[in-house]
Parts: structure tokens; sequence; C-alpha cells
């Protein structure tokens, strides 16, 4: 038969319609939407997080090394989320992208407008994005005359829109019981609470929630909590990234060589510079590392152009002037 929820009700603790853990760019774009959009906006939504978040990006010289490639299809996610705006004056947009390898020198080449577009994409940092994330999600709050971020030492109070919490993380979680299935099935009634998700959070604050969205990384401790299993192996291989400067300057292309040891990628990024994502054999990887800044631009330029590539315009001919981190 139903059980009825462990010390849970709904007097003393508050219930959430979502609650997202993990305020990275997925659980910031996933509030954000939900924010966003007139049949969401209303739900009592709670971001949690380990770590203090900052409301807003920062400005840096260089720009840092964690850069993801946004797709026409995430800028529209992200435009409705409200988020773009804060973000294209920062990031960097290619119209090209080249792939090719080592086997011979041809290569496959992709130009925005030859589908009708201006762009293919654009390149920004992480903390961009999430950075701008979390400045719709201010706005957000703002328009409704309630703070964004609540304070984790004072009572839990849900307002409709999306509240955030930080630091905190989940110690404990519940899962609702599901009626048996198959030939023996017999149906379980629901009682006050049934269905909902029972959460405990560091400090002993206690709520429950329709859905909670694990949000929280590759060592997910939701998942862990939820009991979902997860398959994995070891690539053997390391990424190595670093921001280079280009001798010219900047270029509207995204370039991708396969080498025998992986891929190499070359990407765009504001101010001009470029982002280098080199996944190797670890060896490899610890080689390049020991190297100065002269040594690695060079052997990137050797990567990218090697004498098997015929010198012409579908090769490297941009070489690197210098490792700015």
């Amino acid at each position: 038969g139903a059980q009825t929820l462990r010390g849970f009700s709904s007097e003393d603790h508050p219930v959430a319609d979502v609650v997202i853990v993990g305020a990275g760019m997925v659980g910031a774009a996933l509030a954000a939407l939900l924010a966003s959009h007139p049949l969401t906006s209303s739900l009592r939504t709670l971001l949690l997080d380990q770590q203090p978040q900052q409301l807003s990006w920062q400005h840096k010289p260089v720009p840092e090394l964690r850069v993801s490639t946004v797709t026409p299809a995430s800028i529209a996610c992200l435009e409705q989320a409200g988020a773009w705006k804060h973000i294209l004056p920062h990031a960097a947009s290619f119209e090209t992208m080249q792939v090719w390898d080592t086997a011979g020198p041809g290569c496959l080449r992709w130009h925005a407008g030859d589908v009708g577009q201006s762009r293919m994409g654009v390149v920004a940092e992480n903390s961009l994005i999430t950075g701008s994330l979390m400045t719709a999600l201010g706005q957000a709050a703002q328009a409704r005359g309630q703070p964004l971020v609540l304070d984790p030492s004072l009572p839990l109070r849900l307002e409709p829109g999306v509240s955030c919490m930080w630091p905190t993380s989940v110690q404990h979680m519940t899962l609702p019981h599901a009626a048996t299935t198959g030939p023996s099935a017999s149906p379980i009634t629901p009682q006050a609470g049934e269905g909902l998700v029972e959460l405990e959070l560091q400090g002993g604050i206690r709520l429950r929630s329709r859905l909670v969205v694990a949000a929280d990384g590759s060592n997910s401790r939701v998942r862990q909590l939820a009991g979902l299993r997860t398959l994995g192996w070891n690539y053997n291989q390391r990424g190595l990234v670093a921001t280079v400067k280009l001798a010219g300057g900047g270029t509207g292309t995204a370039w991708q060589r396969f080498l025998p040891t992986g891929p190499l990628a070359l990407l765009p990024v504001r101010d001009g510079l470029a982002n280098v994502v080199w996944s190797t054999s670890p060896q490899m990887a610890s080689e390049l590392e020991r190297m100065g800044p002269q040594d690695f631009a060079q052997a990137v330029n050797k990567a990218l152009n090697s004498p098997n590539v015929n010198d012409d315009s579908r090769s490297w001919s941009q070489p690197l002037s210098g490792l700015m981190q």
C-alpha cells in the first residue's frame, strides 16, 4: 500500500514546482527559459548551487579557457531566455568552418552564406553565457519585485517565479513511491504529498518538489541519490586548451584538423584572439604543457600545416604569433 512521506507536511515544508540542482550553463538556461515563458513564469522554481554565483559577467583582459560554440538553434534558445543580447557584444562570430585531416590535401569547407545565413555560430566564454543568463534572471526577479537570491540561513519561502539559493547542496533525496507494474500490479491510493520528491538541503532545509532537475555536472550528486547508473570508459586522451594570438589578427573561420593522435581545433574568440582545443595522448599533452609560449605556438602551427598538406588556400595559412595563456 501507499506510505506517507517521511516526516513531511505541506504546512511545515514548502513545495516547489521545479528544483534545479546546478547553476551552470544547463541549469541557468533552464531557469531563465522557465522565467521567460508565459506558461511557466509563475511556477515556483528554485535554482541551487554549491558555489556562490556571479550575477553578471565580469570582463577580463584575456578570454577564459573554457568556451562553447553556440549554434543558431542555441542562439534562438538564448534569445528566448533573454540572455542573447548580453552575450553577442562579447562573443566571436564565425562564418566559415574548415575540417581536414593528415591523409591528403583535401578538406571540407562550409560557409554560412551557402545556406543564406550571416554566420554559422559564435564562440563564447562559458562564464559569459552563465553570467548573461543570471542577468536575465535578475531582470525577471526585479520585474516581479522580488529578490533573486534567497538567504539559506533564513526559513525557505518560495514565491512564483525563479529564486536562487547558494551556497547549498542536496544532502538527502527520496523519490515518490511508484506503483508496481506487471500482471500482479495493484493500484496505489495517493495520499497527501504522494508523487512529490523529498529533498533535504545543507543546513537541514527541507522541501518537496514536483520535478527535480539534475544539472550538477558529470559527478552528479542528484543522479547518485536517485540511483541512476551510467556507463563510461577511458578514451586515453587529454584535452589541452590555450588562448593564442594570430598573426594578422582574428579570423571568422573555425578550423579543425584530425591528427593521428586526436583532433585539433582553433576557434575564434573575442578581441581578435583564438582558442586552441587539442585532444591528444596523455604523453603528448604533458610534453605540450612543458613547452614555453613560442614553442607551443610553433607546435600548433606545425600540427595545422604539416608537409603532407599542400601549401594552398585549403591549408592553414595564418600562423600563431604567441600564446596568451
